[in-house]
């Protein structure tokens, strides 16, 4: 069919507020022509009160609809408005959405005025020809549209209850008629109304398209029937257009939920209208027959039957949760949610049912205790499934798709029990005051400021799977309470729980008031010391019993957020360690005056839906990174850091007596009086002593050395061990600070630095506070972009050894670092010499910057044309750092086009030194080995021969008892070969 030309092709779209504009098109699928056309918005009640014939109005704005005479087009005094806000009036029980207007007037069957594209769409639809010539006036209206429906019977009409859904009927290409209510298509004189009747012509096809509540509402069943009844008197083809509550209440809602394809299926399988009265008369004929007969003998009917006829009616306003035990009552409460009903309340609605039903006289109250246990049998549902907050969001005006934007509308299918109370404008964008405040909260850190917005994001969506809860920590009034007021405001303060640690962890009632809560808020806590598992239930995923005082208790998983505010460290003893992994520590001390302090929630009460939208469009993905901590923040870290030292005595004499050193071997030890005798040598005897001169009590020796190895571990990150010898225990990857340590800083040092290095570079960027709060031994690889310059070792951030550590300012002021590269003694107080295994340590005979200085040369072109080093320096460099052979490997592995010329930059001791390694690496008591001393006298009688180690001595010396002797002779390293080596002496090149 070709599109009929226009005489007139402008658009123009009347006054009206883009939200009325966002509620048409959004939220009931309508065309944006239809919508401008027909849609008004009013705001000053004068001129409601005049357009309602009220003498006044006091409610809020809104948007109405004025009808057209199909016949001359020409507006009509009567229509639709609805108010922002509904109207609840002393005698009505629900609020009213809608007003017909003027007041008084007789109803009227409402006809929109249309586009010519909507036009096209329905004649196409129906096969009909459109005039040649459509006159379209300057509001873009294509006049004469209802003229050309009447004088086409053959086009099927569709009469709807109100008038965005017969909008959202013609955007869709279908005659959609709007009638302000079920019963105002007839008047009272059992006559359709003056308005219709035009239209409902013999033979002509008409769709009753009431919502979808047609099966549960009698009254609207009765409308419905009273209504087809008329038409079919008239001799129209009536159908009756029905479908899954669940899947929409108006048609408008169905259009949006599953698109315009679904509706016409729904459309085409229509049933005729009197196939549908027989279905409805069967399905009560059970329930009129109990009627009747209760009207002829007044009999009261059973509990039971009566049951399945409110089950019936009511299936959509009522269930019973089998989960908690409680009935649940759609929009009791709010719009789109659903309820909890105490079981007396429920007794009060059945009992207001059976007296609307005339049942009365039934004398006990049992009565209705046994029609309440049939419905409970009826309308009982096992789980409780409602869509998750990363699907749907639920407001007052409808329900936000999180993925597409869209405001659906309200629906009893979703089984929503929470909403943010609160109408919402997908199209908010300015959130400036919020945005300052946060500034200020995070003391213009832009890494803190997108923590505490992906936190905003998790309240929003649950994210129960980031399993991580917000401390804010810090002085008061730095706006940490603002931002927990903030947090409470966009999640709605009945969608929060307000405890206490103290309650939550003690009180056993407690657990069940945070059950379908979307944020648990612990305000101002004190110091914690107590148990903390309940707590912890919190953010793990866990299974939280719940019971309050009478009832059943039940089980229930907490997909919420927690957050958390002190202005002390609050998490002490073995709570710091059990806490560490899932908790984001945010420093709050950018304090404000008190005379400038204000209420600034209120100022960002219409910032909400700019700041909703803002952090709605966070990623998952980024949100997960944020939270989880992939990348660290500095001063977060510090801040965990600095708390931790303050409550756990094992943290701060870390930080300020040990020295993270993978080469290390050191005693655990078990004297507590060590250190009042002399220098401790053991980890434990130098923490007794540390906590002595602080203060502090020490922990028992027993719980000593897992609570620091679950320290270093889970939050420092430090690849420690625990051995156990014939010996003792000892601690592989820690060794004590001595007096030549003074240019390795301490822990909090390096992190106080990374604050100051990020802050003078000004990228703060990064995310959350992850696992690796310290410093890790680093690989060879990792090893050599720690260098600056071939004198120094300067730490960037990267995760390392202390050991390898020397700041930056230290290396400016020319400081040599004497660094003590290799094994601490194991011997020490109470630890006596094993007679087949002495103590080793392996010391350097110089510096580290010594060794490296010694490279140097002028004659060797060690640098690139680039200015950088050459790979063979790096090599050597990297060579010097060994201390075990894997690490020789490693390092050639990464040079291996430069091995020769490596060794060649090395004095030959250091080459002996290194080479070594191997040895070392094999050498053991029980090693065999082949005596090789080239340093001899080459006629000494072993040579060459083959002996058992016996004993390891200190300075890299082995005693071996050569193979049929009794006698055990000293040898150096350099002097013995492992069997499983090449001999390097005379003729002998075989591998023994």
């Amino acid at each position: 069919m070709v599109a009929p030309t226009s005489t007139n092709k402008s658009f123009f779209s009347p006054e009206y507020f883009p939200a009325h504009l966002n509620e048409w098109m959004d939220g009931s699928g309508i065309s944006p022509e239809i919508a401008c056309l027909n849609l008004k918005s009013l705001e000053h009640p004068t001129k409601i009160a005049q357009l309602l014939s009220w003498k006044a109005y006091s409610g809020t704005a809104g948007w109405y609809v004025q009808g057209i005479d199909p016949i001359t087009g020409a507006s009509r005094n009567f229509g639709q408005f609805k108010p922002d806000e509904a109207i609840q009036f002393p005698d009505s029980d629900k609020p009213q959405k809608y007003f017909s207007f003027p007041k008084g007037a007789v109803s009227e069957a409402i006809f929109l005025r249309i586009s010519l594209s909507a036009w096209y769409s329905i004649a196409c639809r129906y096969g009909v020809s459109m005039p040649e010539q459509v006159e379209i006036n300057d509001s873009g209206e294509a006049l004469g549209f209802w003229a050309w429906v009447l004088e086409h019977p053959e086009i099927p009409i569709s009469i709807t209850e109100g008038v965005k859904k017969a909008a959202c009927l013609l955007s869709g290409g279908y005659v959609g008629i709007a009638l302000t209510g079920v019963w105002n298509g007839q008047q009272k004189k059992r006559a359709l109304i003056p308005s219709l009747q035009p239209f409902i012509t013999p033979g002509r096809q008409v769709d009753l398209v009431f919502d979808a509540d047609i099966v549960v509402k009698p009254e609207v069943q009765s409308a419905l029937k009273f209504l087809g009844h008329l038409l079919n008197v008239a001799k129209a083809i009536v159908r009756i257009v029905t479908w899954d509550l669940q899947l929409g209440k108006g048609c408008d809602d169905f259009i949006v939920a599953h698109g315009q394809e679904k509706w016409d299926e729904v459309v085409n399988n229509a049933t005729p209208y009197s196939e549908w009265l027989k279905k409805l008369e069967q399905q009560f004929h059970g329930y009129r027959n109990a009627d009747n007969q209760r009207q002829r003998t007044g009999k009261i009917p059973p509990a039971d039957l009566v049951a399945h006829e409110i089950a019936a009616e009511y299936r959509e306003q009522l269930a019973f949760n089998d989960e908690i035990g409680y009935w649940m009552r759609y929009e009791a409460d709010n719009p789109g949610i659903w309820s909890i009903e105490t079981n007396e309340y429920m007794e009060s609605i059945v009992a207001k049912i059976l007296d609307s039903k005339g049942i009365r006289g039934y004398g006990s109250y049992s009565y209705i205790t046994n029609v309440v246990k049939n419905l409970r049998v009826l309308l009982i549902k096992r789980k409780w499934v409602e869509p998750s907050p990363k699907e749907l969001l639920p407001f007052r005006n409808g329900v936000l798709e999180v993925s597409t934007g869209k405001l659906l509308p309200h629906s009893p299918g979703y089984h929503l029990t929470w909403q943010l109370p609160r109408d919402h404008d997908p199209n908010g964008r300015n959130w400036s005051r919020i945005e300052a405040f946060l500034n200020h909260l995070s003391h213009g850190n832009a890494a803190i400021k997108e923590t505490l917005l992906c936190f905003c994001n998790a309240v929003l969506k649950g994210r129960k799977d980031l399993h991580k809860f917000l401390h804010l920590i810090g002085l008061g009034g730095t706006g940490k309470g603002t931002f927990g007021r903030l947090l409470t405001d966009l999640i709605g303060s009945d969608n929060i729980y307000s405890t206490t640690l103290e309650d939550w962890c003690g009180n056993r009632f407690e657990a069940a008031n945070a059950y379908r809560k979307r944020l648990v808020v612990f305000w101002d806590e004190d110091k914690q010391t107590g148990k903390l598992g309940k707590f912890l239930s919190l953010t793990g995923d866990d299974w939280i019993r719940a019971e309050e005082k009478g009832k059943k208790g039940f089980q229930y998983q907490y997909d919420g957020m927690t957050l958390v505010l002190s202005n002390i460290p609050i998490f002490t003893g073995d709570a710091a360690s059990r806490i560490a992994r899932r908790v984001i520590t945010v420093p709050c001390n950018n304090s404000v005056s008190v005379h400038s302090r204000r209420d600034l929630n209120a100022e960002f009460a219409g910032e909400l839906d700019a700041f909703t939208n803002h952090v709605l469009g966070l990623s998952d993905a980024h949100v997960t990174k944020v939270l989880m901590g992939l990348v660290d923040i500095p001063e977060c870290t510090l801040e965990f850091w600095e708390n931790r030292a303050r409550v756990d005595s094992i943290a701060a004499w870390v930080n300020d007596w040990v020295i993270y050193d993978v080469l290390a071997i050191t005693p655990v030890g078990n004297d507590k009086e060590e250190g009042l005798n002399g220098t401790p040598r053991t980890l434990y005897g130098s923490y007794c002593l540390h906590c002595k001169q602080s203060g502090t009590s020490p922990k028992a020796n027993k719980n000593f050395s897992p609570d620091l190895l679950e320290l270093c571990r889970s939050v420092l990150g430090w690849e420690v061990s625990r051995k156990v010898t014939k010996i003792g225990k000892f601690i592989q990857g820690l060794r004590l600070r001595t007096d030549v340590d003074l240019n390795i800083p301490t822990h909090d040092y390096l992190l106080m630095q990374r604050v100051t290095d990020e802050n003078s570079l000004g990228n703060s960027s990064g995310a959350g506070l992850g696992g690796e709060l310290g410093d890790r031994s680093e690989t060879i690889q990792g090893m050599l972009s720690s260098f600056d310059d071939e004198s120094s070792l300067i730490y960037k951030g990267d995760c390392k050894s202390e050991l390898v550590v020397a700041t930056e300012c230290n290396c400016k002021e020319g400081e040599v670092s004497q660094l003590a590269l290799g094994f601490n003694a194991l011997s020490g107080k109470g630890f006596e010499e094993p007679s087949g295994l002495d103590t080793l340590c392996v010391t350097c005979e110089e510096s580290l910057e010594v060794e490296l200085a010694s490279l140097e040369s002028p004659v060797l072109d060690v640098v690139s044309d680039a200015g950088e080093e050459a790979p063979a320096l790096q090599l050597a460099k990297l060579l010097l750092q060994c201390r075990t052979w894997a690490e020789v490997e490693n390092a050639i592995a990464l040079y291996e086009a430069y091995e020769d010329e490596a060794w060649k930059l090395l004095e030959p001791e250091k080459q002996r030194r290194i080479k070594s390694l191997e040895v070392v690496s094999l050498l053991e008591v029980g090693s065999r080995v082949c005596i090789d001393p080239s340093s001899w006298n080459p006629l000494s009688p072993y040579i060459g021969k083959l002996g058992t180690v016996r004993k390891v001595m200190e300075g890299g010396y082995y005693e071996v008892q050569p193979d049929g002797e009794s006698k055990r002779i000293s040898y150096g390293v350099e002097d013995l070969k492992p069997v499983q080596m090449q001999l390097g002496v005379g003729g002998m090149g075989a591998v023994i």
